[in-house]
């Protein structure tokens, strides 16, 4: 098959997956999808990102002292170090 009539119909289908997929909740869908075999995962908007499970593990927000603006919030340094700490 060559791709020109791979994305025939990607005009007409992209509604009617968009309409399918707002039928239930993200998570669903992922749950879904991972029981069929096909890779999947919710898509975080920044503010989901940062407050995840795993980023809050990970130290992946931090506040600092800054010198004008005071306590601010950072992006933790994403390679950790046993032994070497994020400054």
């Amino acid at each position: 098959t060559d791709n020109a009539a791979r994305i025939r119909n990607r005009a007409a289908l992209i509604p009617e997956i968009e309409a399918e997929f707002a039928r239930k909740p993200a998570t669903e869908w992922v749950d879904a999808l991972l029981a069929a075999g096909v890779p999947a995962a919710p898509i975080f908007t920044y503010d989901e990102a940062l407050a995840s499970e795993q980023a809050v593990a990970r130290d992946m927000v931090l506040e600092i002292d800054h010198p004008v603006e005071g306590r601010v919030k950072a992006l933790g340094f994403p390679v950790k170090l046993s032994g070497t700490p994020q400054q």
